[in-house]
Order: structure tokens, then sequence, then C-alpha cells
């Protein structure tokens, strides 16, 4: 029988301090984001199985929220075991956007993106881009580089395809009621980059962004919160009633 190790890794804040800082949020909700809070912190792992995956060397990449025209971090989507979709925003004055990748720094391969305007707030809008990547091998790690208009923007990311064995073993995380901007949202997450090298995707269970799911709020309480996140583990997220407040969740 394999060997099951878990681990806990306590908070340094008490129940009261937390649900202090976020005022904002019914009590209802407040309970079910500390029962996140206490369960992210354990990690279980199955101590006698051998990683598989294919490991990329892909250098260093710039570190979130320091290139000016890069507001939305490249983030991943959608990954099987043989596709994936990366999606990132611009300013408004780029309208060609790539993405190029392969097994090692050297990436070798180019997919044009689709573009999507795409307003935040009443006073703000990016440019949305998505590159859907296929013909991938399974558990393998890819790097990738986003361009805009022929110019590299930021590279020395990477991403990992899913396992194609149904018995292989998939380590996630899950997260609810969180888009609060809170401090516990901040130290979850914080919690949550512990474990990035040996997670295989984040669910979510709804509610992401408050108070109404509107694009300003998933910008900021969402998208700038986990960037170094999003552009390395792929989100499948739920929809919840608050996110389906603002233009019925599309």
């Amino acid at each position: 029988m394999n060997d099951v190790r878990c681990t806990t890794r306590p908070l340094t804040l008490p129940a009261s301090d937390l649900l202090m800082n976020i005022p904002s949020i019914p009590s209802h909700s407040r309970h079910i984001l500390f029962a996140v809070v206490t369960l992210l912190v354990v990690g279980c792992a199955q101590t006698d199985l051998p990683s598989t995956r294919q490991i990329a060397d892909c250098g260093v990449s710039a570190t979130p929220g320091t290139i000016a025209a890069l507001p939305r971090w490249p983030y991943v989507q959608n990954v099987t075991d043989t596709s994936a979709v990366i999606a990132w925003g611009t300013g408004t004055n780029v309208k060609l956007g790539q993405l190029r990748y392969g097994r090692d720094a050297a990436i070798g391969s180019t997919v044009e993106a689709s573009m999507k305007p795409l307003s935040i707030g009443e006073e703000s809008a990016i440019n949305l881009f998505s590159a859907v990547l296929s013909g991938l091998a399974p558990n393998t790690e890819y790097c990738f580089q986003v361009r805009a208009d022929d110019s590299d923007l930021v590279g020395g990311l990477k991403f990992h395809t899913a396992p194609k064995e149904m018995s292989a073993t998939v380590r996630f995380l899950v997260m609810g009621d969180y888009g609060s901007g809170s401090l516990p949202q901040i130290m979850v997450r914080d919690q949550m980059l512990d474990h990035v090298e040996s997670t295989d995707l984040i669910l979510t269970t709804g509610d992401n962004a408050y108070s109404a799911g509107a694009h300003v709020e998933f910008q900021k309480k969402v998208f700038e919160v986990y960037p170094s996140l999003f552009a390395r583990i792929p989100v499948f997220p739920s929809i919840g009633n608050h996110d389906f407040a603002s233009a019925a969740g599309q």
C-alpha cells in the first residue's frame, strides 16, 4: 500500500482576526471562506509514487505586474493531455498577439492568438488574447512566451499537460468565495504558492469575484491577485450567484 503523508501549515492569524478583515461579505460566506483557509494549509502526498512528468527548463520570467504593456498576466486554461489554452491581456493599442512555445527555452513553435476587446470598469479596457495549443505530449512541461505586434512581452513561463493514464495521481487545490480582496484571500494565496510545483490544477466552487462578478472585480480581485499561480496551473472555475450578477456570468 502506498504511504500517504499529510502535513499541516497553520495560519498566523486567529479566526476572529480573519473574519474581521472581511466585513463586506455576508456572514454565511465568511464561514465558507474560513473553511477554505483551514483546508488549504493541509497537504497530502503519496510518497512512493515516482514522478513521470517530463520537466522543462524555461529560464527566469519577469515578475508579474512589472510589465505595463501586460495588464493581465498570462493564464492557463482548459488543459488536457494533448492541448491547452493560454490567455493574456494587453493595452488596446496592441492588435496582433502570438504565443511561442516549446520543450525548452529555445521555444520553436508559434501560434497566432485570437483577440477580443474587453471593458474593465468605466474608464479602462484591455485587448484579451487567447491562443490554442494542440498536439502536445501528455504529462509534459512546456515553456512559453507571449508576443505583441511581433515584439516579446514576457517569456520564461511554463505549464504542464495532464497525464493520459486514468490511474495517474492528480493533485489539485480547491477554493471558493475567495475574490474579496481581503487579507484572508492573500494568506490562502501565499499558502497555495508553496504547492505550485506539485499541483496539477485549481478548482473553484463559485463566487469568484465579489460582490457582483463584474469585469473590474475579476481584474482587481482575481487576476491581479493570482498571476503567478494562474500562469503555471490551469484553473477550472465554477460559477456562483455573485458571479452571475453581472452579464449573467459571461
